[in-house]
């Protein structure tokens, strides 16, 4: 059926318009000698509206004379008339063809330049060294050497990983990403160092490099101890008369291990709430033409009260032309009563994120045991989570 429309609408039909008594008549001759009518609509006044190709309609002339039925064209559809009712308005036909190669011309321009994907480098920067490599407002496309633009930019910010330039309509983008620079390492210890406790747990594992252990797997230590000591034991002097030799400093080196205990308590309410955006309370349009805004349509409800957040959609329809979309929505409270279990899992997660957040690199958590509290009321869910670890926890400290 669709495909037979726009067929009709390729070869063109009409609308006709039929009156008399033997209009069913009329239909059912149309129908056995294959003319096609469709949409056929009766009117109020016994006549009837329907649409006919342009053969199908000279084949009906025949049947209305033998009938004796008016037979009308109401109006004309269909590629053909539109085609001939142009030729006549020829500067209707060369304004389209105008427009539409005017639109094409603008829309091989540049006209505005923008930057994605910065975050410690200045947009503005990125923005100068494109401009002075071409790329700005008014430039035609076709014009741009994207390669070279890329490698040129790249070579400018050696902070830089990647850059792209890419174009939307008549907006060009510049995509970037940032290196990640490793973190500043810390600064080490030269000279004379001994190896310390920096905190609390039970030895389990002790392997010396350089400098003399001073403690053994099992031993409790707190921050502070010596773990392996940089000043070497002199040895015993050979007789009496010899005087005491001076005692060796190094700088400490091994592997020390110990088993360390992490405890937290987290409590957490009962009821969850959040806020989203609700239903839109205001709208505005506005039109950015050559630097200047204009507000093209504004509305606003001012029945409603209390917080609301705000959207911007832009786009550009034609070139040099901004459409900003600026919608409020009234920001809703949202809350959720959690169950039992719920609550649990909840606090247990909050308090697993409070523990992990203080393990340093290295750790290797060896058990975890989590208990629920008693808050002391109904709206609250407390909860303890004891988590043991084996880690090195030695640092240098220098030897005066």
């Amino acid at each position: 059926m669709l495909v037979q429309r726009i067929l009709a609408w390729l070869r063109g039909y009409v609308i006709i318009r039929i009156r008399g008594p033997r209009l069913e008549r009329l239909l059912n001759m149309a129908v056995s000698r294959g003319i096609y009518l469709w949409d056929i609509v009766r009117l109020k006044d016994g006549s009837a509206l329907a649409k006919v190709s342009l053969p199908g309609f000279l084949a009906l002339r025949h049947l209305r004379r033998r009938l004796n039925l008016q037979l009308g064209i109401a109006a004309r559809r269909g590629l053909p008339f539109w085609w001939s009712a142009l030729k006549k308005r020829q500067m209707l036909l060369y304004g389209a063809l105008l427009f539409v190669f005017v639109l094409y011309l603008g829309a091989s321009f540049v006209w505005q330049v923008d930057v994605v994907g910065n975050k410690n480098l200045s947009r503005e920067q990125l923005l100068r060294a494109a401009e002075a490599q071409g790329l700005k407002p008014g430039v035609w496309k076709k014009q741009l050497p994207l390669e070279r633009l890329e490698k040129q930019l790249l070579l400018q910010f050696p902070q830089l990983a990647w850059l792209e330039i890419d174009f939307e309509g008549t907006r060009a983008l510049i995509r970037v990403a940032e290196k990640k620079l490793p973190p500043e390492k810390e600064v080490a210890i030269e000279g004379p160092a001994s190896l310390v406790a920096n905190k609390e747990g039970v030895i389990c594992e002790i392997l010396v490099f350089s400098g003399e252990g001073r403690v053994k797997e099992g031993d409790t230590v707190k921050p502070g101890d010596i773990l392996i000591d940089g000043v070497l034991t002199p040895p015993v002097p050979t007789t009496p008369d010899s005087p005491p030799p001076e005692p060796k400093k190094v700088q400490a080196q091994g592997i020390v291990r110990a088993r360390v205990w992490y405890e937290a308590i987290v409590e957490t309410e009962r009821e969850l709430s959040w806020q989203e955006p609700g239903e839109v309370i205001g709208r505005k349009v506005i039109v950015n033409l050559r630097g200047h805004s204009y507000t093209l349509w504004q509305w606003e409800n001012n029945r409603s009260s209390g917080p609301r957040v705000t959207a911007e959609k832009r786009r550009n329809p034609l070139p040099g032309v901004e459409l900003i979309t600026v919608e409020q929505k009234q920001l809703l409270t949202r809350r959720k009563q959690l169950t039992a279990a719920e609550a649990e899992t909840l606090v247990r997660e909050k308090a697993w994120q409070q523990i992990a957040s203080q393990l340093p690199a290295g750790a290797e958590v060896l058990q975890k045991s989590f208990t629920l509290l008693d808050s002391g009321n109904n709206s609250t869910v407390k909860g303890r989570i004891i988590v043991e670890t084996r880690e090195p926890i030695g640092e240098l400290r220098r030897i005066e």
